[in-house]
C-alpha cells in the first residue's frame, strides 16, 4: 500500500518531484477519500494536511492547529475521515477519542492526562453547541503544557506534540478558538 511514488521502503523521501506529489494526491483522492463529499477544494486541502501531519509532527517545533471535521448532520462520516487520514499516515495506529468537556477544569484535566500519557492523536468527538475553552486555546498555542498532576500536589510539564482533531455538527466556534483551527 505504498502511496507515495518516489519514496523509499522506509518512507523517507528520495528525489520526489512535483509530479510525484500530484500522482500521490490524485491517488489519495481516488482511492482513500473518494467516499467523502467535500464541499470545496479547501476542505480537501485540509484533509491532505491532516493526512501528512502525523508524519511530520515530530519534526515541527511549536504548535499545530486543531483539525476540525464538521458536517451538517450526524452520521456523515467525520470520524471515518479522520480514521482514513490517520491510517494513511501511521499505517493503522488508532487515535484516542474524548467527548468535549463540560467545564474549564475538565478540559484542563483531560488535556493534561493525554499529554502526560504520550498519546499521539486525539479526537474531541461530537462537539455540540459552542466550542469555547481557554484551556483548549492555551494548549493549542503552547509547546510546553504545565499543570498539576491529577491526584498529586505536584506540577508537571509536558511537551505538546499531539495531533489534535475534532468532529462537530453545526458547531459554533468562539473567535479565539477559531483562529487555532
Amino acid at each position: 500500500s505504498v502511496l507515495l511514488h518516489g519514496f523509499n521502503g522506509d518512507g523517507l523521501p528520495t528525489a520526489a518531484s512535483r509530479d510525484d506529489a500530484i500522482v500521490s494526491a490524485k491517488w489519495l483522492r481516488a482511492e482513500v477519500f473518494s467516499d467523502f463529499p467535500f464541499a470545496s477544494l479547501s476542505e480537501l486541502a485540509h484533509t491532505y494536511a491532516l493526512t501528512l501531519l502525523p508524519l511530520v509532527r515530530p519534526i515541527i517545533r511549536g504548535c499545530s492547529p486543531l483539525h476540525l471535521v464538521e458536517a451538517s448532520v450526524p452520521g456523515a462520516g467525520k470520524g471515518k475521515l479522520i480514521d482514513a487520514c490517520v491510517h494513511v499516515s501511521t499505517g493503522g495506529k488508532s487515535r484516542a477519542i474524548m467527548p468535549p468537556a463540560k467545564d474549564e477544569d475538565e478540559w484542563r484535566k483531560r488535556i493534561t492526562t493525554f499529554l502526560m500519557g504520550g498519546t499521539e492523536i486525539v479526537t474531541i468527538d461530537n462537539i455540540a453547541g459552542k466550542l469555547d475553552s481557554a484551556s483548549l486555546c492555551c494548549m493549542l498555542t503552547t509547546e510546553m503544557w504545565s499543570d498539576r498532576i491529577l491526584g498529586k500536589s505536584e506540577q508537571g510539564t509536558f511537551k505538546n506534540h499531539i495531533v489534535w482533531t475534532a468532529t462537530a455538527n453545526n458547531a459554533t466556534i468562539d473567535s479565539d478558538t477559531a483562529r487555532r483551527i
